[in-house]
Formats: C-alpha cells, structure tokens, sequence
C-alpha cells in the first residue's frame, strides 16, 4: 500500500508548487500518516537519547525527508537545500506558503522556460553547491525499483552511477539500499568498483550501515562479497555494522555480521564498538553470541560502551532475563523441568560451562535440566550431525506417519517401524521441509545404534515433553524459555569469574558498585548472589547518598535480597547503618514504595498488611 502511494507522489500529480501547499499539505499528511512518518515529521517522535531507538529514528527521517523532497517541483526544491531533518522540512515549506514565484529569484534562482517546464538554475547563492535536481529521474527509478529506466540514465551520464544524487549527499547505492531493492543493488555493485561501497553520504553512513540498520542480510551479504573492507567503515557515530545492526535488534543480520567481522573491532583497547556490541547483544537477548565476544575480551565486561554503559550492569537491569523474574504457572513449571536443554542446541559458540550451573536454579526447586546420555561408542561427528538435524528423536512412539514429498524405500519404512526410537518430524515443518534420504538414513542409523547401545534417554516425563512439543505451540515457547536462561547464567558465570579478583580502585572504575545497587534495587537475586560469590567485598558497596545495599532492598522492596543479606554474617552492622542523612531501615520501611511494588499485591488491605510486615 505504502509503495503505491509513493508511486503516485513520484508520479508529479501531487507535487508541490509555488501555488499548491495547503492541497500538498493535505496530501501528504495523509500520505506520511499511512506509512507511520508523521510523528518524525510534526517532531512529536523527536531524536532519541536511547542507542536501540536512535538509529531507527535515523532511518525513518532519512526516508521522510527523502519523500517530501521527493514530491516537490524543481522550483521548491532549492528551497530544502542543507536540509537534513524531515521536520525542518515541513517547517521551511509551512514558512513559504504564499509565496510568489519572484520569491525563488530573492533565493537566488532563476527560472529558465523549457516550453511548459521551468527548471531551476543555480545562481550564485548556490555557487559550489551540487544542483541534484538533474539526478531525480535516477532517484526516483531507484526508490520504486525500475531498475531498466534508471540502466538508461546511467548509460546516458556514467558519473551518476557514483554522484552523490540527493540533498543527504547518498549515492545511487544508498538510495537501492533504503529502498530494500534486492535487485537493483545487485545489479549496481556489478557496476560499482569495489571501492565506492566505502562512499558515505553528507553525515558520514556508507551503504552497508543503512543495510545493517533495516536488517536487509541479502544485501549485506553481496556488499561483503564485493568489499569486505566496509565490515571495518563507521557511521557517523563512530560504529560499525555489526554494532549498528545489533543496536536496531536484527538478529539475522548480526549473526552474520558476527561471523564475518575481524573480532579485532572489537577490542576495548581499540575502540569503544566491542562493549557497544556486547551491551546491545545482551539487549536484544542475544547472550550466545554476547557469551562468545566476552570469551575472546573479558574485559568488556566491565567497560564501558558508546553510551556509558556496561555489561554487568545490564545484567543487573534485566531482572525478566533470569529464572527468578519469570512467572510460570504449576503446569508451565513442570514443562520447564522436562525441557531438554544442552551445549548442543542452545546455540552456544563454545562449550565448558558446568552442568550445576544451568540446573541448579534454587528458585525453581524441583527443576532440573535433565542430561540426555550419549550412547557408548558413537563418534562426536555422527551425534553433532543428528543434533543439528531439524528432525527430532521421539522414543518409544511407534506410530508415526512421514509426510514428505521424497521416494522412501519400503525397506527403509521397515526397518523404522521395527526400530524401538522412531523419528518424528517437527510439526512446524512437515509441510514444507524436504528432507533427503542422507537426513533420513542418518536418523535410522542413529537410532539403531542408540538401540543397540543399551543406553536409557529419557525418563517419561521428557517422553511426554516430546509429544507435547510437537502438540503444543506453547511448549517451544517454554523451551526457548529456558534455553535462553542457560545461556544468560552461562554468560554470568563468565562475568563474576573476571571481577573475582578485582581491586577496590577496579571494582570502582569498572562500575561494579553501582551494579549491585541495581541488582538490588531490581531484585536480580542471580546476579546478586553471582557477584557477592564473585568478590564477597561487594557486600560493603554503599550508593547514592552513602546507603547500604539493606536500604537499598528495602527501600524497592526485593524480599530476596533482603532475606539473602540476612543470612550473612556481617547483617547486625549492616542492618544499623544510617546514610548521610541519618535514615536507618525503619525510614526506609516507612517510605511507600512505588506503585508497581505495591500492585503485587491487590486490594488495599493486603497491601498494608505487606508494608506492616516490612516495618516489623
């Protein structure tokens, strides 16, 4: 729908004139409501402070403006010149409006008559500056994808094909970006020498920053292929793809980025784009690959990012991340303990974490991540392939119907129903997967020597979790759950082993204090208990206004970290402190905590009741 509406705003019936602004105003308030610009246009979605919203705030004013520059006549588009906020625009335009033609020659342009046309002509007011006015029938093929009219302005002006075309100083390259045409950057990096993927536009974004930004990963891919010196080029923020794309939350895209990018960019000591990376991955709950960046610099856990801050602290604040923060129902809890979880599928990059670590959750008690027992005998190489397979190993379910285009042998059949672990294929994709006869052989050869092994899999709760698991959307939900609580407790682990042996002046630089009062003021009881195991001086951190980690527990209101105190040794000295302004844990107690604390509890009653309890 949106692309319709840009094709008539491109088509010039609805441009704007010298004479036209309040039935353009009309127009394309209408037209920038449809496709959700509005708010960047009349400012009420203004530049944001927060990394994952500024980049797209970027991209949807690059497009707004583009598009009211886009709809003007020759004669207004002077008028936009330097221009590079979308509101700014609209404003110059709403300042102009009854303005008379003789009005472009005050500004420095003369209007020459081309039979019905009036083009303008820069005069001296513009000397140096580039006149784009002749690269919109270029721009305008680019944005709707004509990639054989826009082959034809090329042919025609070769320098066009690396002329910067727009007011934002982007290149045709830039525009085939934005615009998400596959094809049309296809066929202009066949063009494009390698070294014009490098060109960035006025602010100073290449190309592929724009890619990395929409999550567009097929584009990013032929841009690597043609030049992979651009994984290194910055934005005008001074950040990489990899780390703009991981800041936007395009997951495809960064690991991809990930995989190809020198790890060397992200270096603390070199720059600030590694603890940028490792902060935003931890955001967008990408703790796999966060886990594996921390590996190769275990430094940037404690440093600091483009916007002040750190790993650890983000941990701290991404209580909902950890099994505490999750609120499972009686049967969800029971699901969550049958799902099988190991290095194998959950996405870890590198294995070598402890088994206690991932299933030992004391707030779920009665959960555990149950093991699945390799069979004796069987290489490394055929159980990574099976694992790996989309296929999954339901034992002791003999019926099973495969539903699969392919030609399998009724020998093949046989041996699979006579097989005492029969295959079944993930609902999700019974359709529409094609498995060869190699997927197929390997499962029967699998399963057989598992059979013959001897060795006992699963116990029947985990046979019941796999037939629900191909039953109930739900259960993978759980499942992806729980996977994602093995990896943020594995790259916790990972965490606490580095400040272990941290110096006071260290532990102050690298801001840990200041993530333990967050964990306190959260309730982030993993990432609690992780650090004071880590470096047991943390439990003498004071905060704002010189108060103790008591006040802090009960001043939010987190039961578990006040309980936790509690239980340690040095609680009488703790529990008198005063801070600096003489408050101890009654005044503390008497404060009303915010209104989502007392919401955990309902009904007024009950919520006095809580806050006498804590008072006592």
């Amino acid at each position: 729908m949106a692309e319709t509406n840009l094709s008539e705003v491109l088509t010039g019936n609805n441009s704007l004139t010298s004479s036209n602004y309040e039935d353009w105003k009309v127009y394309m308030h209408n037209f920038l409501s449809d496709i959700n610009l509005w708010d960047i246009v009349n400012g009420t979605e203004s530049e944001p402070d927060a990394a994952d919203k500024y980049n797209t705030w970027v991209m949807k004013n690059e497009i707004a403006l583009n598009t009211i520059k886009t709809s003007c006549t020759p004669e207004m588009v002077p008028h936009l010149q330097g221009i590079t906020s979308a509101k700014e625009a609209w404003d110059q335009l709403a300042s102009m409006q009854g303005a008379s033609s003789s009005s472009a020659e005050e500004n420095g342009v003369l209007m020459i008559q081309h039979g019905d046309d009036a083009v303008p002509e820069a005069q001296d007011s513009f000397s140096g500056e580039p006149n784009y006015i002749q690269y919109r029938p270029l721009y305008k093929a680019l944005i709707k994808g004509d990639w054989e009219t826009a082959k034809e302005i090329i042919e025609v002006d070769p320098e066009s094909l690396s002329a910067k075309i727009t007011q934002g100083g982007e290149t045709a390259l830039h525009v085939a970006v934005l615009s998400a045409k596959l094809s049309t950057v296809k066929e202009l990096l066949n063009l494009l020498p390698a070294e014009a993927l490098e060109v960035k536009s006025s602010p100073g974004n290449p190309a592929i920053s724009f890619a990395a930004s929409l999550g567009i990963t097929e584009i990013a891919k032929l841009m690597v292929e043609k030049n992979n010196s651009v994984l290194q080029i910055t934005n005008q923020h001074g950040r990489i793809p990899l780390v703009v794309s991981v800041l936007n939350g395009k997951e495809d895209m960064v690991r991809y980025l990930y995989s190809v990018t020198p790890k060397e960019e992200l270096d603390p000591d070199t720059s600030k784009n590694g603890a940028t990376f490792l902060t935003g991955a931890i955001t967008a709950e990408m703790y796999d690959i966060a886990l594996d960046a921390l590996e190769l610099y275990p430094e940037l856990a404690i440093s600091e990012d483009l916007f002040g801050k750190t790993a650890i602290a983000e941990l701290a604040r991404r209580s909902a991340a950890f099994p505490s923060g999750s609120r499972f129902g009686f049967w969800q809890k029971w699901i969550y303990s049958s799902c099988v979880t190991f290095d194998g599928r959950h996405g870890f990059t590198k294995s070598g974490f402890s088994e206690e670590l991932v299933t030992g959750v004391k707030s779920f008690p009665r959960v555990s991540s149950p093991r699945i027992r390799s069979p004796i005998g069987i290489s490394e190489e055929i159980i990574t392939d099976v694992e790996s397979s989309p296929i999954i190993l339901t034992p002791r379910i003999r019926s099973f119907k495969i539903r699969s285009p392919i030609d399998i042998s009724e020998e093949i059949i046989n041996d699979v129903k006579s097989s005492p672990i029969t295959p079944r294929i993930r609902s999700s994709r019974i359709w529409s997967r094609k498995h060869s006869r190699e997927e197929v052989r390997k499962i029967i050869y699998m399963s057989k020597l598992r059979a013959s092994s001897g060795s006992q899999f699963e116990s029947w709760p985990q046979q019941l979790y796999s037939s629900c698991l191909c039953v109930f959307p739900g259960v993978k939900d759980i499942q992806k759950r729980k996977r994602k609580h093995v990896q943020v407790l594995a790259l916790l682990k990972v965490v606490c082993s580095f400040i272990s042996c941290m110096t006071v002046e260290e532990l102050a630089d690298g801001k840990v204090y200041d993530a333990i009062h967050l964990t306190a003021t959260n309730g982030n009881i993993e990432v609690f208990k992780g650090l004071l195991d880590a470096n047991p001086s943390l439990v003498f951190a004071t905060g704002v206004s010189n108060r103790t980690l008591y006040h802090q527990a009960v001043m939010s209101r987190q039961v578990n970290i006040f309980n936790f105190l509690s239980s340690l040794s040095q609680r009488d000295y703790r529990a008198t402190a005063r801070d600096e302004f003489h408050n101890n844990l009654l005044h503390f107690a008497g404060v009303l905590p915010s209104s989502s604390q007392l919401d955990k509890v309902s009904g007024a009653a009950l919520q006095m009741q809580r806050e006498i309890q804590w008072f006592q």
